[in-house]
């Protein structure tokens, strides 16, 4: 098996905010709460060409937190690297 290097999310943080999906990529949508929490929403995938601001940690070193439209997800870090 191949392991493969991931970028830090600190790295990711400080490079370009807009990142263009070049394919359409597999997300799982974050529901936001009262009081601080949120929760898993949907799976979907968001589609090529859509415009993402990766912004926080995701729930494992292989996500991280992405936001569109106003609307945050959970997404691999494989889909948003150059």
């Amino acid at each position: 098996m191949a392991t493969v290097m991931l970028a830090p999310v600190t790295e990711l943080l400080t490079s370009e905010n807009a990142i263009t999906l070049r394919k359409p990529t597999a997300a799982i949508q974050i529901i936001r709460e009262g009081h601080g929490r949120s929760r898993c929403g949907m799976c979907l995938h968001l589609p090529r060409g859509a415009q993402v601001e990766i912004c926080g940690e995701g729930f494992s070193a292989r996500t991280v937190q992405v936001r569109s439209d106003d609307h945050y997800y959970f997404v691999l870090v494989s889909s948003v690297l150059p």
